[in-house]
């Protein structure tokens, strides 16, 4: 992830108070987990516990409108016994559960200890192990948290690409390659595939166009040998398969997503990448014009 856009979630992220900062919760594992391994709990019959991991984890959420070390120790336990953590004493322990206690900022070392003290087993998440945690989630995962925070879709459309671009220019060297820009795309689309293929390539071709602006400012930010060492990549790659056009599209597209293979939303903008370079002539046969 980007600084930008994990700036844009930290802040979305902090900006959640009280049960807002619950829902998000639930709504995070739910999607983290795909709804099967998390239940929530609704707020009235919670007993202390705000969604259930895995049969086995129970979880507390706390996110106060101002940080005091004093509320924030009376909330995990207190004379009355109706802290967080005295309620998963009372009601969950003895059954086997562990706690998770998932604190809304960064919390301190002090917090820390309290709760430690209290349940030596304890597993604490604050805001940077939750940035960590969506980080590392599949990218169709990730963006539908985006969506959730209500962040503009921009800001995942550069991070992934950003991404599928680093990992296409890393240790590779840049060669010098001259292109024009295409002018002629349904000319140059009937020309390279079968005119069974042709509707179905244009209609790749309208839905990728929507990214290219974010593509291009992307990579205007690049200097001109990580430029030349992209274009090399593709363009090296592309010339190792054999086969139409088509099939050698596909054979670089199953070989940049290796490692999200399952991932149709990192297939998607890895298609993305490739068809740019299609229209700008740097893979595929040229038009009259393109020569």
């Amino acid at each position: 992830m980007d600084k930008v856009l994990h700036n844009i979630i930290k802040n979305q992220i902090l900006s959640l108070k009280n049960l807002q900062f619950n829902d998000f919760i639930n709504q995070l594992y739910i999607i983290a987990y795909e709804g099967s391994r998390f239940t929530p709990i609704k707020q009235k019959q919670d007993k202390g516990c705000d969604g259930i991991l895995d049969n086995e984890i129970v979880i507390a959420a706390y996110s106060p409108e101002k940080y005091e070390t004093r509320k924030f120790k009376n909330k995990v336990t207190n004379s009355k016994k109706d802290g967080d953590f005295d309620k998963y004493q009372i009601n969950w322990k003895d059954k086997g559960y562990k706690w998770r206690f998932i604190y809304n900022g960064e919390i301190t070392t002090e917090s820390r200890n309290f709760i430690l003290e209290l349940e030596k087993e304890a597993e604490i998440i604050d805001i940077n192990h939750i940035l960590t945690f969506i980080d590392s989630l599949e990218w169709h995962k990730k963006r539908n948290i985006i969506e959730y925070l209500d962040i503009d879709g921009v800001y995942f459309i550069n991070d992934i690409l950003s991404e599928i671009i680093d990992d296409l220019i890393k240790g590779i060297k840049p060669d010098d390659i001259i292109y024009k820009k295409v002018l002629y795309i349904e000319d140059k689309v009937r020309l390279n595939y079968s005119q069974d293929d042709v509707d179905m390539a244009l209609d790749e071709y309208r839905e990728c166009l929507e990214c290219f602006p974010n593509l291009r400012s992307l990579l205007a930010a690049y200097n001109g040998e990580n430029i030349s060492a992209l274009r090399s990549r593709i363009r090296n790659d592309y010339m190792k398969y054999h086969g139409n056009f088509k099939e050698r599209l596909n054979y670089l597209t199953e070989e940049y997503i290796a490692k999200y293979k399952n991932d149709d939303i990192y297939k998607f903008y890895v298609r993305v990448v490739l068809i740019y370079y299609f229209e700008d002539c740097l893979i595929g046969k040229k038009t009259e014009d393109e020569k």
